[in-house]
């Protein structure tokens, strides 16, 4: 069974990147869905997760589905 890590596991970004570094099976996603975080902390999880995990377990999603008002106002604040 392929077990995906979403959203970058947060609040746990680095312990996530490590399971997808130790395990086969398990897979990291690198996509945002955190409004309330800002983009500076944003970019230092994605940076753990680089640090962490190999490039092979990483993936990504933009999860651009449900409620576009919320990347209008992510964008906004950033």
């Amino acid at each position: 069974m392929q077990i995906v890590l979403l959203h970058e596991s947060y609040p746990y970004t680095r312990q996530g990147a490590y399971l997808a570094a130790l395990y086969p099976q398990v897979y990291f996603d690198l996509s945002y869905m955190i409004s309330f975080v800002d983009r500076n902390e944003m970019l230092a999880f994605t940076r753990q997760a680089l640090s962490v995990a190999p490039a092979s377990k990483l993936m990504y999603s933009s999860d651009g589905i449900h409620v576009p008002e919320m990347y209008w106002v992510s964008a906004r604040r950033m």
